[in-house]
């Protein structure tokens, strides 16, 4: 083999393995990059979620609440109506909602 020719398979070589490297890197590029999206959407997806539950949580809390308070207000008052019963009967049927 000449010079000439050993330069020309070494220039080939060096083509071949930019390409092959280039190729490698966007495929690589590419699988990462899909991960990334699908860890995003699952990641808001359970924001979501938690922002739901601690919305879900909070209005029963806050419903509970209410018609413990009506129901201690009418035992104080020593009457079998609750103080409020609008108050009560929403606030039940709130935690009904909520818990089914």
């Amino acid at each position: 083999m000449s010079k000439e020719h050993i330069m020309m398979l070494a220039a080939a070589v060096s083509a071949g393995a930019a390409i092959i490297g280039v190729v490698i890197g966007s495929v690589g590029s590419y699988f990462i990059s899909r991960q990334q999206i699908k860890a995003t959407v699952l990641s808001g997806n359970r924001q979501q979620w938690i922002n739901t539950l601690r919305d879900c949580i909070a209005d029963f809390q806050a419903n509970a609440r209410i018609s413990i308070v009506e129901a201690k207000l009418a035992n104080q008052l020593e009457t079998s109506d609750c103080a409020n019963p609008v108050n009560h009967d929403d606030a039940m049927k709130n935690l009904c909602l909520l818990v089914c």
